[in-house]
């Protein structure tokens, strides 16, 4: 008899630590959280930043980004405004609003800057490099502020563009001469 009520307090003192751990979790910095729940779906109140925070085990589930502005390059060969083929890539430094995170997660899903960035990437460089010509000067100055606002514009309700730098233009190497 007491090595059965030994054997209960020790699964239940199991049972109790298990449930505990499973109930607790940590938010590194710079990360964002919502929260999925299982009976309602994305709770849409809730954005987490970080730190210690509690969950209902097996009802919700924490849903984590990183929040942090990184930088990515994107190439894409391009028409001028002469019609001439031109390589150039633009550097996109964006990160998500914390805010969105709740709709952003039901619109696009956890990799929503892979999905987006490259298609307005595109539109932007296509539109930037289609008013210029062979003849227009290259490397003076800085491109950011041509960039910048076409990359504000399409991106209102995604990963934020933070900044966006494009590095002089090269046309192909016959129409230089």
């Amino acid at each position: 008899m007491a090595q059965n009520l030994k054997d209960l307090l020790l699964l239940g003192a199991g049972a109790v630590a298990y449930g505990v751990r499973k109930s607790v979790f940590t938010m590194e910095g710079r990360h964002g959280a919502i929260f999925f729940n299982r009976i309602g779906g994305v709770q849409q109140d809730t954005i987490l930043a970080e730190g210690l925070h509690f969950r209902i085990p097996w009802v919700q589930y924490p849903i984590i980004y990183d929040i942090r502005a990184r930088l990515r390059k994107i190439s894409s060969p391009t028409g001028s405004k002469d019609l001439q083929m031109v390589n150039i890539s633009l550097q996109v430094l964006s990160g998500p609003n914390a805010q969105e995170l709740p709709s952003m997660y039901q619109r696009l899903g956890l990799d929503c800057e892979e999905r987006v960035l490259p298609s307005i990437a595109n539109e932007v460089l296509n539109s930037v490099v289609a008013k210029f010509n062979n003849s227009t000067p290259r490397g003076s100055g800085s491109a950011s502020p041509v960039f910048e606002e076409p990359a504000r514009g399409p991106a209102q309700p995604y990963p934020a563009p933070v900044s966006c730098n494009g590095p002089p233009h090269r046309f192909p190497e016959p129409l230089l001469d």
